[in-house]
């Protein structure tokens, strides 16, 4: 007979068959959103490269999720821009104003930026090295989190109009 025969082979693929979309259901991962504010942008000139990492390894150099953004809509020397469904967990941000889209830092005869530079929770600069990754993490809960950047320039001056 068919079904004694099979009985236990058809049992375990129902099961499967019906467990997966309940186990499926169960999983509700956290996944936000950050809204990215830069202000003190010097013009709109090239993009804005950001990096989004969410270990030391790499900073800020090699990110786990990067994003570039022509620089449009900037009003007063701020953009606004969106980093979207991302898992819930602790940030850190860096961003190039790149101005020439070279996708680095260009910098004069004495090693000085001659682009901008920033931060999330813009920890301050006295010398002109990257701060520690830990001072620039923040948690991401879920839902949108708001973060302003605020841009650095030291070569050109800042934002002209």
């Amino acid at each position: 007979m068919f079904l004694p025969r099979y009985h236990k082979i058809l049992n375990a693929i129902l099961a499967v068959f019906f467990a997966f979309p309940v186990s499926a259901l169960a999983q509700d991962p956290c996944v936000g959103s950050i809204k990215v504010e830069l202000t003190n942008l010097r013009n709109e000139k090239g993009m804005v490269e950001v990096g989004v990492y969410i270990s030391p390894v790499g900073w800020p150099y090699s990110s786990e999720y990067h994003f570039s953004f022509k620089k449009e809509n900037i009003i007063n020397g701020s953009m606004v821009f969106m980093v979207d469904s991302i898992p819930c967990g602790d940030y850190a941000i860096s961003v190039l104003d790149d101005e020439n889209e070279s996708l680095s830092m260009d910098y004069n005869a004495l090693g000085i930026p001659k682009e901008g530079w920033g931060f999330s929770n813009n920890p301050g600069f006295l010398r002109l090295k990257e701060p520690p990754f830990e001072a620039c993490v923040f948690n991401l809960p879920g839902g949108t989190k708001e973060v302003s950047i605020k841009m650095n320039y030291i070569s050109g001056g800042n934002r002209s109009k």
